[in-house]
């Protein structure tokens, strides 16, 4: 009876072990990026960027022949429909493959539509299995179309690690980045402001496939309410929580001096109730001069000159933000600490008293040099 029943266990298993739903490589056709633009005939115009195989990983120019305009890494189709998942089907059937954004690493959207909201696109995103919730977001300056077209790697061959590599930190000043959950969790589904960086290309007489940024884009809840420059990414990676380093140019009459600022640590922010709120912000920076063009004496003559740039320039890019974008570094909950019940803190109405509150800014920075010394 025993030998019975493991004959039909046996049995029962196999079905188990098979691959109904496997399917080759050459079957699929990868998207590494995304743009949305408005359609002219549809709602909108959504342009895939295909991983070209024979020229993405073949580690040379050779491969895949073309050239011209066709020779990046990618195959770009545009398509107007009625939504992302629509348009990629249609674009699969242009190519003779069947699509899919389980590879995709970046997703664009036009300012007009970041304008109107992302919130459908986000949560259609996040309900699809085979999306990657550490998906880059990104606004773009042109049309969505024309910036993918332009993107031609010069030191990356694999067109999903260049972009990876190219939203996670840029060349010199840094620009903060946003992942799809990021984006979904902060703006969408809690409301909160939020940012994404805008993606821009170079003209093509002076630069030529080259793609960089433009500045970053403020959102409240997921629509698009400003811009911003691309000296505020600095303090906003300042005031974000994680790992920060870059040079930085402190200016102050005619004193100059290149600061190698690092923040290891994530921001203590402490909100005092009243008429107005107020804001206590407490920073530790470690910072090493590179260059001595400002002709300082001591290391503490360099630390009051970085503390005074800090502090200045940190709390007048919170009075800014506060009025034209709101609590963008989730101060809030820092301010809950000081009601006891939910209904308090609703009454209290946070974003309201937000942009009329004061901020305090305090710099704790550590001066160190580096290399040779006398």
């Amino acid at each position: 009876m025993k030998k019975i029943l493991c004959v039909c266990l046996c049995i029962a298993l196999l079905p188990l072990s098979g691959c109904y739903d496997g399917h080759e490589i050459e079957q699929k056709a990868y998207v590494v990026a995304m743009g949305i633009d408005k359609g002219e005939t549809a709602p909108l115009a959504v342009t895939y960027a295909f991983a070209d195989p024979g020229k993405a990983w073949s580690g040379g120019e050779e491969g895949g022949g073309g050239g011209g305009e066709e020779s990046g890494p990618t195959i770009n189709v545009t398509v107007e429909a009625q939504d992302i998942f629509s348009a990629l089907d249609e674009a699969g059937a242009r190519i003779g493959k069947e699509g899919t954004l389980s590879h995709m690493v970046l997703a664009l959207f036009s300012e007009e539509i970041a304008t109107h909201g992302l919130d459908g696109v986000a949560a259609s995103f996040m309900r699809d299995l085979k999306s990657r919730p550490k998906i880059n977001l990104a606004v773009c300056a042109q049309p969505c179309a024309d910036y993918l077209k332009a993107i031609r790697p010069q030191l990356e061959s694999n067109p999903e690690r260049y972009l990876k590599q190219a939203f996670s930190h840029q060349t010199g000043m840094p620009m903060p980045g946003t992942t799809l959950y990021e984006f979904y969790t902060k703006c969408v589904l809690s409301g909160e402001a939020g940012m994404l960086p805008i993606a821009a290309k170079a003209d093509e007489e002076d630069a030529p496939g080259r793609t960089g940024m433009d500045g970053m884009a403020y959102f409240n809840g997921g629509r698009m309410i400003g811009r911003g420059e691309n000296e505020d990414a600095f303090y906003y990676l300042l005031l974000q929580g994680g790992t920060f380093r870059t040079h930085v140019t402190v200016q102050e009459g005619e004193r100059v001096a290149v600061f190698d600022v690092r923040r290891t640590e994530k921001p203590a922010v402490r909100v005092i109730k009243g008429t107005p709120d107020r804001v206590l912000v407490t920073l530790k920076v470690d910072g090493a001069p590179v260059s001595d063009t400002a002709g300082f004496s001591d290391t503490q003559e360099e630390r009051r000159f970085l503390t005074h740039y800090l502090n200045e320039g940190i709390k007048a890019y919170l009075e800014k933000t506060a009025y034209s974008v709101g609590d963008l570094f989730g101060f809030g909950r820092a301010a809950r600490r000081n009601f006891i019940t939910w209904q308090e803190w609703e009454r209290y109405d946070w974003g309201d008293r937000y942009p009329f509150a004061r901020f305090s800014v305090e710099t704790d920075v550590t001066v160190q040099r580096n290399g040779l010394v006398e």
